[in-house]
């Protein structure tokens, strides 16, 4: 019992009740002593009763009784000793340690039943430095748009009270959430902070300097690139994000395109088909580096008519765009009749399935074309838009999951 007494290495004397294992303890010792303190006193009065019994139908009943009589003595005597067993290990306990330091485990050991471990909480390990994982020099060089997460490590490793705080000095420059993802927003140098919240004293900082993105050197236009590989899909020019010669490649914000280039290669095609035709994805996604997108999955700004970028997009590229859908989860039957009738006036949509982006392109008669970028099996033409949608988006479902979904706009010439 002492062992179980002793507190963990991290726990001081007056919180070693605070651990839950040595709250179990008491708990699983507590049903014991339940058994011992109510069965077994109920098995010595049966054998008592028995001896009893068999002391009055004895042949020699006064030598028989009085044995039986001291017999039943000691049984009684055994018995509450065992049904006070509990009060005195608790005097026993209470002599090496106060009451206020073991009441918690004394409710667990006397009351086992109603000893709710789920409400317990685990002895306090405290946090003694913080450091930065990738930022271990205490400095950091990133380039315009850059993001990325940085990791606290505590000290030691096993402390449960990790709560921080992310600081930064200039968040016009690199801002931090209070998960620790940083964003290079322009040049300069700044301080991030992370400290913890229930002592701001220990804490870590990573000094960055963030310098300007390089410009490219194409414009964006026509300027078709040699060995670039275009296909066609139906009447349709068509772009693999994960072809070769993109993999790799500045022009891609130094990003993977075939992770996240679906959206830069959706407005190619629909660029390349509606508007300019030898425009490829490299000049698409050179414009867009040198206009404020700066590499990674791409989100709604060059999509959503309500923004900025997009009407720079469409400016640039002699298109019209139209939100048709701007919720989540699958289109209901009036957007998919929205979209059918967008496709029969030569229009082409992009459609935000599960994490990815399509395009879709029909003709007067209802049929309908998927050019998706990131998926050559999916490049088919449908008899109608809610058979290419649903067969579309049922493969990025159960590749992603219903992520980001819903979402779609319609793209024509402008003039």
């Amino acid at each position: 019992m002492i062992n179980f007494l002793k507190t963990t290495s991290n726990c001081g004397v007056n919180d070693f009740c605070t651990d839950i294992g040595v709250k179990k303890t008491f708990k699983y010792f507590g049903y014991l002593l339940f058994f011992l303190k109510i069965v077994i006193p109920l098995l010595i009065i049966v054998m008592a009763t028995i001896d009893l019994f068999k002391a009055i139908t004895a042949p020699s009943p006064d030598e028989e009784f009085k044995k039986s009589i001291f017999s039943i003595i000691k049984r009684i005597v055994a018995g509450l000793l065992i049904f006070f067993a509990p009060t005195i290990i608790y005097f026993v306990i209470d002599s090496i340690y106060s009451f206020q330091k073991i009441q918690d485990c004394a409710s667990c050991l006397f009351k086992p039943f109603n000893c709710d471990l789920s409400k317990i909480e685990k002895c306090e390990i405290k946090v003694k430095e913080i450091k930065i994982d990738n930022c271990k020099s205490g400095s950091l060089e990133l380039t315009q748009g850059d993001f990325q997460k940085l990791y606290p490590i505590f000290t030691p490793a096993d402390a449960n009270n990790t709560s921080i705080k992310w600081k930064t000095n200039k968040k016009s420059i690199v801002s931090v959430d209070q998960l620790g993802y940083i964003t290079a927003k322009k040049k300069g140098n700044v301080t991030i902070t992370v400290s913890l919240k229930n002592d701001p004293s220990i804490k870590a900082k990573c000094k960055i300097k963030v310098s300007d993105r390089p410009k490219y050197d194409s414009k964006g236009d026509e300027s078709s690139s040699s060995g670039v590989t275009s296909s066609k899909v139906g009447n349709y020019t068509y772009y693999n994000q994960c072809s070769a010669e993109y993999k790799g490649t500045g022009a891609f914000c130094n990003s993977d395109p075939c992770s996240v280039g679906c959206g830069a290669f959706a407005l190619t095609m629909v660029i390349a088909n509606l508007s300019k035709p030898n425009v490829t994805p490299s000049d698409v996604m050179e414009w867009l580096c040198n206009n404020g997108h700066y590499g990674g999955a791409m989100g709604e700004d060059f999509f959503d008519t309500t923004k900025a970028k997009s009407k720079n997009l469409q400016a640039h590229y002699n298109l019209k765009t139209t939100n048709i859908n701007g919720g989540t989860g699958y289109p209901s039957a009036k957007t998919l009749k929205k979209m059918g009738n967008k496709l029969k006036k030569g229009e082409m949509l992009i459609c935000l399935v599960p994490y990815h982006f399509i395009v879709l392109a029909g003709d007067s008669a209802g049929n309908v074309t998927v050019l998706d970028p990131g998926n050559v099996f999916n490049n088919k033409t449908y008899t109608s838009v809610e058979s290419a949608y649903k067969a579309v988006y049922n493969f990025w479902y159960q590749k992603n999951g219903n992520q980001y979904s819903g979402s779609v706009w319609s793209y024509k010439k402008a003039n």
